[in-house]
Order: structure tokens, then sequence, then C-alpha cells
């Protein structure tokens, strides 16, 4: 994103409406995940079970820090639930406010995702297919490789292949949007 007079990149306007970008990335991807993943794949929030349970994970025998994750957990409900644990005295959430957390930590990680993509891109297209498709490809191996490490998820191996699609294709429901709409700002303002 270079700036029209100077053609140096602008990345603090780029941040900002990067924020924009976030936040309409992640109202997409929870109206996607409330709306469509249910339909299309039904056993995406199911638990995994029988031998994807009893059989070692290769990522999870990496993990630095021990599995805190609950079955049918993603990472954002993990750190969601750790960091409601620690803040509140209350050893278990309601579901109503542990719905809550899990919201507000995908809103966090998504407008944080949205800063960064706004902040490093230097092109001025006004859509950019290529960063979303891989930005999205990323954010899922993060997910399904880097937080079992860390104990936020359970490793790969204990879902089935239709839970990691339907995995990715809500992070492509995030990046597709979140990249358009912070394009799209750009060139307008």
């Amino acid at each position: 994103m270079k700036s029209s007079s100077s053609g140096i990149p602008n990345r603090q306007k780029a941040a900002l409406l990067g924020i924009i970008g976030g936040i309409a990335g992640v109202l997409a991807m929870q109206w996607f995940q409330r709306h469509w993943l249910p339909v299309l794949f039904p056993e995406f929030q199911q638990a995994p079970q029988g031998n994807a349970m009893t059989i070692a994970d290769p990522v999870e025998a990496l993990a630095v820090i021990p599995s805190a994750s609950q079955p049918g957990e993603h990472a954002a409900q993990t750190l969601a639930r750790l960091v409601y644990e620690k803040l509140t005295p209350a050893p278990a959430a309601t579901p109503q406010r542990r719905a809550a957390f899990d919201s507000a930590m995908e809103w966090v990680i998504g407008i944080s995702a949205g800063i960064g993509y706004g902040g490093t891109r230097t092109t001025t297209r006004w859509r950019d297919i290529a960063g979303a498709f891989f930005m999205g490809i990323r954010m899922w191996i993060g997910e399904i490789m880097g937080t079992p490490v860390f104990g936020l998820r359970l490793g790969p191996t204990r879902y089935s292949p239709k839970q990691l699609l339907a995995l990715q294709i809500r992070y492509w429901s995030f990046t597709f949007v979140m990249t358009t709409v912070t394009r799209i700002l750009y060139r307008l303002f």
C-alpha cells in the first residue's frame, strides 16, 4: 500500500483500516459458523471419539505445554476458558458466559489479524485474493499444528478430515471478507 505522493507504504492507515476489516471478517466467520457449518459439516463441533483418542498424535508429542484443551474446543475457545478461569474465582462458566468469552477471544484474534494484515500489505489493489487464500491457510496450519504445541488444541489426527476441512473453510470465511474490506477501504480513503 503505497501513498499516492511519496511511494512509501502508509502502514498506519492500512493497520487502522485492518481493524475494520478484522471486525467485518469476524462477523462473517461467526455468521458462517452459526448458519452454514451446522448444515454443511454437522460434525464440526463434535469431540473426537474412538480410535482418534487412543492413538498418539505426533504434534501433541512435541508439546512444550501440557494440553489444556477439552475435546471439541478449538484454540480460541480453550484460550478464552483459560483466561476466564484466571480472571474469575468461579471454577466453571455458565454456557452464556462461556459463549461470550469465546466470542470475545475471536474478536481479539480477528482484530489483531486485521491489524497485522493491513500493516504488512504493500498492494493497493481493491482485492487481494492471493493474500486472503494464503492467510487462511496459514491461520489453519497455525491452529492445527501450532496450537497443540502450546496445549491449546488437540492434535490434528484427533479430528476427521471433514472437521479439518470445515475449520479451513471457517478461516477462509474470515480472511476473504477481512482482506476485501481492508483493501476497499484503503482505496476509498
